[in-house]
């Protein structure tokens, strides 16, 4: 649908599964990030991040620490509070999240770089636009936390509520024109 509309797209791992946006899925997204500025026939330059679930998670928290190389961000049902799933321990998600860091997932120790809640609480993802299509029925990323972040960020985080779930019929409900549109109103 990007590429149909014009736009490069490339797709990445960006660190390994179950990386929790730890400090690997950072490197990888950088990794990610310097190929598809190097590949032939791609506008350099600031870039769109386009993700779901624990992705979104991944996006946010590089977009926050490198909001220079950010033109926007599309999520779909994106993890927005690590510390909420592992202190509630989410659809069994909380040994995962714990296991991509060192000692455990702590907010004290990690939540000023790696929780997209905390992040946005503190001012790191204010000026980045953000488009989230998030499921008021998820119990993994509860629709409390976009919403709350929505407080935070303001205008900048554009919020579209999905009559689903953490799960594939999410993704089918999504509104791909609207994405397109998204990009072109960001200047990808």
């Amino acid at each position: 649908m990007v590429a149909a509309a014009g736009y490069s797209a490339t797709s990445g791992e960006n660190g390994g599964p179950q990386t929790w946006g730890n400090l690997a899925s950072l490197r990888g997204v950088d990794a990610h990030n310097a190929l598809g500025q190097a590949l032939p026939n791609v506008k350099t330059g600031k870039t769109a991040l386009i993700s779901g679930s624990m992705g979104g998670l991944i996006s946010m928290n590089w977009a926050a620490a490198n909001p220079d190389k950010v033109s926007c961000i599309v999520s779909v049902i994106p993890v927005c509070n690590v510390t909420d799933i592992v202190t509630n321990d989410r659809e069994g998600y909380a040994q995962f999240a714990n296991s991509a860091y060192t000692g455990g997932w702590s907010e004290s120790a990690y939540g000023a770089g790696h929780n997209p809640f905390t992040l946005s609480q503190a001012g790191k993802l204010a000026g980045i636009p953000m488009l989230f299509f998030y499921g008021l029925t998820d119990k993994l990323c509860i629709p409390t936390w976009p919403e709350q972040m929505k407080r935070h960020a303001g205008n900048n985080i554009t919020l579209v509520p999905l009559q689903s779930g953490h799960d594939y019929d999410s993704y089918a409900a999504v509104n791909q024109p609207m994405i397109v549109d998204f990009l072109n109103t960001h200047n990808v």
